[in-house]
């Protein structure tokens, strides 16, 4: 599928930007005084919420197309971050 396509490449380049793997969600947890997880539950929330909002509408930056890239990315990075906690718990 192109989709899924799109989205690998677009996790791969974009984690040469974000450092270490899940360190940017790490940090942004300890900044907030919260778990990993809520953070991954936050950023899919938002771009929910953004869908949700956007309906009916035009979208005038970023498109709907892009937002649900965000929302599967996010949703895969969090299953990545399960998976590894997961593994390092047995």
């Amino acid at each position: 599928m192109k989709a899924l396509k799109e989205l690998e490449e677009t996790l791969l380049s974009k984690s040469h930007d974000y450092g270490k793997e899940f360190e940017v969600f790490e940090f942004a947890a300890d900044y907030a005084q919260i778990d990993v997880e809520k953070v991954f539950m936050v950023m899919i929330a938002i771009k929910v919420a953004r869908l949700r909002n956007l309906q009916g509408k035009e979208a005038k930056n970023e498109s709907i197309a892009d937002t649900l890239k965000d929302l599967a990315g996010y949703s895969i990075i969090y299953k990545s971050f399960l998976d590894k906690n997961l593994q390092e718990s047995k």
